[in-house]
């Protein structure tokens, strides 16, 4: 027996997935109002929210608003179905709120159960739809408690009681299929509603050896049915009114009763193993009819709503757990559970929703966890940072270079490189930036911008001119020469990305042969004229000659590994089949790595493609500049300033 006063939560909306569009807040407004109710009393509010109460105990029950955009519901508080605008299955539970992957164009949903608009009724099998036997080409369906009854587009009348008969049974036919309103089962009754007011009741029951069931037209001018305690059928009438009607199995009819205290009803909820029941009045309000009398479903309000995070500071691959609590009027504190609730994020490429309520922090930066109810709002900022600092920052002719990937991934970014193009395409957030090998220019969301230096290779990895961050990200720069080391701020969040100690060099150009642990000999062959590079450290795997003649220099690279072109090479591919080829059909894909990541290449095929990518990404023009600035045959470009070991400046 539901309390004289069921207290129903007015409808707010949490930023749920799948709730996009809605205009959240506004049900905290007194012209809300409740659209539906299921027969527990969860009820569906016309701005598309439901409220669930998650508990499985009738005490200490926490209400949580869902959805946004729903405009039918089926079930219960603690697991049931609904229907968004766009026509797509969302459902809930214990493990939350979620939206069914790939349940689209539905029309109708029951308690476990749906119908598409291909006329198919489907029910979840081990968190998977699968389609129910015996239910395809349904116009029109309802299920209760796993028994399922529908009507098929030829009339065909069906019903299907898994408890007692493997398939459905075949209860009559209805006429005019198209001008049916709804279908109602419970227990062994199917009714059926038109639109125009007729009421049609079949029972699984034979009557004195009779080969088909027992039907009966029992009246002309009604207006909604619904089922009640021992499957008592309750329907309202055009005038208003409410009865119910049971099957005499004497009299082999249906006796029908009118209910007394109650009148002006439109709308109709059946509360299983009750005799009363929710009613939906002309005014649009909602009462419980309990033993003839009528109690209000009263709607208080939510007055406040807190958001808090134990650690605003968290380190990047750590995960965080927020909290909620709502305040409503009625003087009530509820704290949500985490896993029932998704807030909004607004740099998502920061902080990625996990499992049960946690958020997973991926990048460095700034980034605002907000919970938004009943026009009330609260965020809350996480300044996320590194466990440690990055290495491999490097100054060269006054410039400062970073790792490319690694600082770009530390943002929260993604980086695939395009070796056709030997372009890095780097993804953050909603910046999408391009950088070319060679090129002091990068893209930036389409628009060209000059960096201060083109890439470079350290230690086999592409390093970026550090100024690449400011112009994309806003970043605030320092470099720290005693330390060697780069400070990258992003708001109030920093990291760090360390080099190599290294010893101060003069400036300017020496005007005689400096040291240098590489030389240059006269090229021969193909290549007179030009000379041969030694004792640089690709010299194993990469001849580099150069012309270097009135300021101008030119550069060639040969690749002189010694590579079995038929060499067959076994790997295995996403699918976990296994594939072999020869080194020469692998290398061919490379060449075709526009259709795949670096990273997915680099996975798969390891040093080869590492040995592949080699002489595409060396730049041969830096070391040769390199070795000709070491011996005083180039002026070097070092700016004009002597640095002491200690000196600290800063880049905007």
């Amino acid at each position: 027996m539901f309390k004289k006063m069921l207290v129903l939560l007015l409808a707010v909306c949490v930023m749920v997935p799948g709730a996009a569009g809605a205009a959240y807040g506004e049900s905290g407004k007194a012209s809300a109002k409740i659209a539906m109710l299921l027969p527990d009393g969860t009820p569906l509010m016309e701005d598309g929210t439901v409220w669930i109460t998650y508990s499985r105990l009738p005490i200490n029950q926490i209400p949580i608003p869902m959805g946004g955009d729903l405009k039918f519901i089926a079930g219960s508080s603690g697991y049931g179905f609904g229907v968004n605008n766009a026509g797509g299955l969302v459902m809930w539970g214990e493990s939350g709120y979620q939206a069914v992957a790939g349940a689209n164009h539905v029309k109708q949903v029951g308690q476990g159960y749906w119908l598409t608009s291909d006329g198919i009724v489907h029910r979840m099998v081990d968190s998977k739809p699968q389609t129910v036997k015996g239910f395809e080409g349904i116009s029109v369906f309802d299920e209760n408690n796993g028994i399922i009854g529908g009507v098929t587009q030829s009339g065909t009348v069906l019903y299907h009681n898994r408890a007692y008969t493997p398939e459905p049974v075949i209860l009559g036919q209805a006429a005019d299929v198209g001008a049916i309103r709804k279908i109602k089962v419970a227990g062994d009754y199917a009714a059926i509603l038109y639109n125009d007011g007729r009421l049609v009741l079949f029972s699984t029951l034979r009557i004195n050896g009779s080969t088909t069931y027992l039907s009966q037209n029992l009246i002309s001018d009604g207006a909604d049915i619904s089922f009640g305690k021992e499957e008592k059928l309750i329907f309202v009438k055009k005038d208003g009114t409410v009865w119910n009607a049971r099957l005499d199995v004497f009299t082999q009819t249906f006796e029908m009763t009118p209910l007394k205290g109650i009148g002006g009803v439109q709308e109709i909820v059946g509360i299983e193993g009750s005799k009363s029941f929710f009613a939906r009045l002309s005014d649009g309000t909602w009462t419980e009819y309990d033993h003839g009398q009528l109690y209000d479903v009263t709607v208080p309000s939510i007055t406040s709503v807190t958001l808090k995070v134990a650690n605003s500071k968290p380190k990047v691959g750590s995960s965080i757990t927020p909290t909620v609590e709502f305040q409503y009027s009625n003087g009530e504190k509820h704290k949500i559970p985490a896993n029932m609730i998704a807030l909004s994020v607004d740099k998502p490429h920061l902080i990625k929703a996990g499992d049960k309520g946690t958020y997973k922090i991926t990048g460095v930066g700034e980034a605002t966890l907000t919970v938004e109810a009943a026009g009330k709002k609260q965020s809350v900022k996480i300044v996320s940072g590194l466990g440690k600092p990055l290495e491999n920052a490097k100054q060269e002719k006054g410039i400062t270079y970073l790792p490319l990937k690694p600082v770009f991934q530390a943002v929260g970014g993604s980086v695939q490189y395009q070796a056709a193009s030997k372009t890095f395409d780097i993804t953050v957030g909603e910046t999408k930036l391009s950088v070319k090998a060679g090129s002091k220019q990068a893209k930036i969301n389409g628009k060209t911008v000059n960096m201060k230096g083109a890439p470079i290779q350290n230690k086999g990895e592409t390093l970026v001119s550090a100024d690449l961050l400011t112009a994309a990200l806003g970043a605030k720069l320092k470099w720290d020469a005693s330390k060697q080391q780069m400070t990258v701020t992003l708001g109030a969040a920093q990291f760090v990305v360390k080099g190599e100690p290294k010893k101060a060099t003069s400036s300017g150009n020496t005007g005689s042969a400096g040291k240098s642990k590489m030389s240059s000999v006269p090229a021969t062959g193909s290549m007179a004229g030009w000379r041969l590079l030694k004792g640089h450290e690709y010299e194993k795997s990469l001849r580099i000659y150069y012309q270097y003649k009135n300021g101008i220099l030119s550069t060639k690279t040969e690749d002189i590994r010694k590579v079995d072109l038929n060499k067959k090479v076994t790997w295995t591919d996403d699918y976990g089949r296994k594939h072999t080829n020869t080194v020469r059909e692998i290398y061919s894909l490379f060449t075709l790595s526009n259709e795949y990541t670096s990273e997915w290449l680099h996975q798969k095929f390891g040093k080869l493609y590492e040995d592949w990518l080699l002489s595409s990404l060396v730049d041969a023009a830096r070391i040769v500049e390199q070795y000709l600035q070491e011996t005083g045959q180039m002026p070097s470009y070092a700016p004009n300033v002597t640095l002491t070991p200690d000196a600290v400046f800063e880049y905007e």
